[in-house]
């Protein structure tokens, strides 16, 4: 997370624990020994050792947030959330998935004001912004017990060998 992230997907949802025991914590780092080893028998098994590149789609201003939307031309991100889908229900976890692929560059504390001069703005900072494809070069299992990794950690690396 040193520089940005794209959440693949979800399966412990820190807002809905904002506030965990300690007998929570524990059977949240239960599942994680459980899933670890799953999740590296299916990357190997499914062969995600090629590189997964991503393309710029868009800048958006949102009501909660500033995000840079992408697109995955070669649809490793479905594939990827596909495969893990079963093994996961077989271990009682069902993975919650972004609706599309992004990274949030700003949250809002609160909603700003709607108004066309702020979207005229952004619209006028955005329009000639661009960014070039670039490759992810490894998944992470991370934990995520406060919003935006705050007292988060890396608990697994899966890395991306490339084509």
């Amino acid at each position: 997370y040193d520089e940005t992230h794209i959440t693949v997907m979800t399966l412990i949802d820190f807002r809905k624990h904002l506030q965990p025991d300690a007998s929570y914590l524990a059977e949240t780092e239960g599942t994680v020994a459980k899933i670890s080893p799953r999740l590296g028998n299916i990357f190997n098994a499914h062969g995600y050792s090629s590189a997964l590149t991503l393309k710029f789609n868009k800048a958006v201003l949102s009501s909660r947030a500033v995000y840079l939307e992408f697109y995955d031309p070669d649809k490793v991100i479905s594939q990827l959330r596909d495969s893990l889908a079963g093994p996961l229900r077989d271990l009682g976890l069902e993975a919650k998935y972004p609706s599309i692929v992004h990274s949030t560059v700003a949250r809002f504390l609160k909603e700003p004001v709607s108004s066309s001069a702020l979207s005229d703005r952004f619209a006028e900072i955005v329009s000639n912004f661009s960014l070039s494809d670039f490759n992810i070069g490894e998944i992470l299992l991370t934990a995520e017990l406060k919003p935006y990794m705050r007292q988060g950690k890396i608990l697994a690396h899966f890395p991306i060998i490339g084509k």
